[in-house]
């Protein structure tokens, strides 16, 4: 799955108000974007793919990622759920690489705040980018929206 099945096109234009194809290039870069920045701040994958994350000496490693789907390698690997991440060990003293598939894997599975989160994110930056006003990025009312998904805080 691709964010462009998340976050389609079609609903994207009918956000924005607009029917003609002459920008479909950059509105699909920016549901990228929206979806890429969504997914670095919350830890909350919208398009499943597999990711490859590294062992520490102890052979462990937290994963903040959510959803996860499956274990690829190693095969071995044990899980723990703690809060809001998952805690992986192996008693393989070989093992580097814990890959694991995760994100969701059907669009209609997506939280469908995080999807309005991305439409209003791509408004912004859509009608700033006709207006060249300068704007945040990020309003303020979906990063609130984003912090309720956040697994990873500092």
């Amino acid at each position: 799955m691709a964010y462009i099945d998340v976050v389609t096109l079609e609903a994207t234009k009918t956000y924005l108000g607009i029917d003609d194809t002459s920008r479909d290039t950059e509105i699909v870069r920016m549901i990228n974007s929206a979806c890429t920045y969504i997914e670095k701040y919350t830890n909350v994958i919208l398009a499943a793919k597999a990711v490859t994350y590294y062992f520490d000496d102890n052979n462990c490693v937290r994963v903040y990622d959510f959803p996860i789907n499956s274990l690829t390698s190693p095969t071995n690997a044990v899980r723990t759920r703690r809060g809001t991440y998952s805690f992986y060990s192996t008693s393989t003293s070989s093992a580097t690489e814990l890959i694991l598939n995760v994100g969701y894997a059907v669009a209609v599975d997506v939280p469908s705040d995080l999807i309005e989160a991305a439409l209003e994110m791509i408004k912004v930056w859509f009608f700033s980018s006709e207006s060249r006003a300068q704007t945040n990025l990020v309003p303020m009312n979906i990063k609130q929206v984003l912090d309720l998904h956040k697994r990873f805080l500092l």
